[in-house]
C-alpha cells in the first residue's frame, strides 16, 4: 500500500506539471478527498486505521472526486488523487515510520 501511495504522489506531481491547466481540478479533488479522509480517520490514527479505510476507499473516493470536479474525468483517477492523499495522511499517523 505504501508504495502505491508514494506512486500516487509522483503521478499527481507529474500530472500537474504535464498539464498545468488541469491542476486546479486535481487540487479540488485532492482537497475534497483530504477532508473526507480526515472525517473518516479522526484526529489521531494509526497506519492500521489508514489501511482499513484505504481498503474500502474505492466505494466513496470516486463519489467524492466526481462531486469535486464533475466534468474532469482525468481527476477521478484514484491511483493519482486518492493515493496521494493517503500518502500524505500516512505521514501523520501516530505510528508512522519513514
Amino acid at each position: 500500500m505504501r508504495r502505491d501511495w508514494a506512486d500516487g504522489e509522483r503521478r499527481l506531481a507529474a500530472a500537474r506539471t504535464r498539464d498545468p491547466a488541469r491542476a486546479a481540478n486535481y487540487d479540488r479533488v485532492v482537497a475534497a478527498l483530504r477532508r473526507d479522509l480526515r472525517r473518516r480517520l479522526g484526529q489521531t490514527y494509526s497506519m492500521n486505521d489508514i489501511a482499513r479505510v484505504y481498503e474500502g476507499s474505492a466505494r466513496w473516493a470516486r463519489d467524492v472526486a466526481q462531486l469535486a470536479a464533475p466534468g474532469a474525468a482525468y481527476a477521478h483517477d484514484l491511483g493519482v488523487t486518492a493515493d496521494a492523499v493517503f500518502a500524505e495522511a500516512a505521514r501523520s499517523a501516530s505510528d508512522w515510520v519513514p
